[in-house]
Order: structure tokens, then C-alpha cells, then sequence
């Protein structure tokens, strides 16, 4: 039997556990205020907006991430409709 050795602290390891979501607070912060400066939906312009969408990807356009141009708040719906087309 082998005897009991705890794991190391995640503080003494190489490598750090990853955050939930690779948003973080920057853009929480940055889409909780874009949406209260737009509350409603800017592609049906009848819902309450819920959600930011980023018109050219943050991805392919990594310094558009945080520009309020390349930002709209949408509803889940049409959020969903964009990426997922009409279901």
C-alpha cells in the first residue's frame, strides 16, 4: 500500500488553474455598460437587450474587442439568430 502523500498547493505548481470564462472582468464590465447605455435589442429594436454581440469577431479583430463601434446589444434570439442562423 502506498502511503498518503497530499497534492501539492495550486499556489507551488507551474501551471495556474484557468478563470471560469476567458471574458473576464474587463468585459463583463465593459458589456453590463454597453448594454445600460443601449437597453434594447439593436437588430429587432423590440426586445430588452441581454446580451452584447461584437460585430466583427474579438477574435479575428483582437483590438475591436473593447470598441464600442464594433459592439451591439441584442436579445438572446437574435444573438442565437447571428451565429446560428434561423432555427
Amino acid at each position: 500500500m502506498k502511503p498518503f502523500r497530499p497534492k501539492p498547493a495550486l499556489r507551488n505548481m507551474k501551471h495556474k488553474a484557468q478563470p471560469r470564462t476567458s471574458r473576464g472582468g474587463r468585459w463583463h464590465k465593459a458589456s453590463v455598460a454597453y448594454r445600460k447605455a443601449h437597453p434594447i435589442c439593436e437588430y429587432c429594436i423590440k426586445r430588452a437587450a441581454v446580451e452584447v454581440d461584437h460585430v466583427k469577431p474579438w477574435h479575428e479583430y483582437p483590438k475591436l474587442r473593447y470598441d464600442t463601434s464594433n459592439l451591439k446589444s441584442t436579445c438572446h434570439d437574435c444573438h442565437k439568430d447571428r451565429h446560428y442562423g434561423t432555427q
